[in-house]
C-alpha cells in the first residue's frame, strides 16, 4: 500500500524497503502478536448488500481531496 500512496502522490523519489513481519517485530518484544496473514474478509459485509469501494479508488479520492 505504501508504494501505491507514493505513486498516487507522484513521488518516485521515495524508496520503500520490503520487510517481513518477523523482521519488523524482531526488536519490538512489547508489541501485541499479529497473525502472519491477516487479510480482511469482506464476506459478511457483502452478504448484507454492502459493496466496499476498491481501496485504490478510495485512496485516489482521498489524496485528491487533500490538495
Amino acid at each position: 500500500m505504501t508504494r501505491a500512496i507514493f505513486k498516487e502522490l507522484g513521488r518516485d523519489d521515495l524508496t520503500v524497503t520490503d520487510v517481513t513481519t518477523a523482521e519488523y517485530f524482531r526488536e519490538k518484544p512489547e508489541a501485541a502478536p499479529r497473525p502472519l496473514k491477516s487479510t480482511l474478509d469482506l464476506a459478511k459485509i457483502e452478504a448484507v448488500g454492502v459493496k466496499p469501494a476498491d481501496w485504490r479508488t478510495a485512496l485516489h479520492h482521498y489524496i485528491a481531496s487533500q490538495n
